[in-house]
């Protein structure tokens, strides 16, 4: 019987450089993503609140837990730490703009064989309606 292959498994069978290699792109990212995070948190106060729409908390998205697992090494409690975050972030941002689009253009995307339609969509008027 063949044993199943983890991504855990893949991860420590990859060549260190490899990682190396890939690790400046990966964690260079933390830069953009927290000036990205700020500029939305100004834009998701304001903006919100002058539109009286339900402001949403950040720390409904972004959960930094895993690090706390005693068998992770240092190095695997920050990758944990970095993907909480930068994982929690970009869901924060889409919610940001799922509710922007909700309240300045309910109006459903034609949605062909390559595109993916967002749940939100399924409340928003069809595009007949403006015809």
């Amino acid at each position: 019987m063949k044993k199943r292959t983890t991504i855990i498994d893949a991860f420590y069978h990859t060549p260190t450089w490899r990682k190396v290699l890939s690790a400046p792109f990966i964690y260079g990212m933390v830069i953009p993503s927290i000036a990205l995070h700020f500029f939305a948190e100004v834009y998701h106060q304001v903006c919100f609140r002058l539109y009286g729409l339900k402001l949403l908390n950040v720390a409904h998205f972004i959960v930094i837990d895993r690090h706390k697992l005693s068998k992770l090494s240092p190095m695997e409690k920050i990758n944990c730490m970095y993907c909480g975050y930068i994982n929690g972030l970009y869901a924060y941002l889409v919610a940001l703009a799922r509710s922007t689009e909700e309240y300045w253009c309910a109006v459903k995307h034609e949605v062909g064989p390559a595109q993916k339609s967002q749940r939100q969509q399924a409340f928003f008027l069809s595009r007949d309606s403006f015809k």
